[in-house]
């Protein structure tokens, strides 16, 4: 496990106790023999381009306020009408190319939603906007009182 994603899951059981550690997926340059039309552009970093979640909807609304901490518009996170497959990887990757990168909530491609667990949505973010999200968890609102009052439901199992 690398410093960075050490970091993560130390900031995680910080900010989100008690809620399950969502699955997260550090999408990387290395194909291993893959044959695509048109491979990906190499990523900046030399590693990772990605970092998926497969989340509930408390943790996506916390993902996405600290998406939005330090962009420079309300629009730091989008939601574009998209299949599944292109929600969680053709646009975060078309973004992650951009100045300016944004998160992208997807699992609400109805065709996609029958092979997802019920209560989830994916927050795709691309490399260079996760590590601003890693810097900023310390000052941002995860760090109040009000979001640990939200937080502490994670742990308690709904009542449907």
């Amino acid at each position: 496990m690398d410093k960075v994603e050490k970091h993560f899951l130390k900031l995680w059981e910080k900010f989100f106790p008690r809620c399950e550690l969502p699955i997260v997926s550090f999408y990387s340059d290395d194909l291993r023999d893959a044959e695509l039309a048109k491979p990906p552009a190499p990523s900046p970093t030399g590693k990772y381009q990605l970092v998926i979640f497969f989340v509930n909807p408390t943790i996506a609304a916390g993902l996405h306020g600290l998406a939005n901490f330090r962009a420079k518009t309300s629009h730091g996170v989008i939601t574009p009408f998209a299949t599944g497959c292109d929600a969680i990887m053709r646009i975060p990757m078309l973004e992650g190319a951009s100045n300016n990168p944004r998160a992208v909530i997807g699992g609400l491609d109805p065709f996609a939603r029958m092979y997802m667990k019920r209560d989830t949505l994916t927050f795709s973010v691309p490399w260079k906007k996760f590590l601003e999200m890693l810097d900023d968890m310390e000052e941002s609102f995860l760090n109040t009182e009000v979001w640990q009052k939200v937080v502490r439901v994670c742990g308690k199992k709904s009542e449907s």
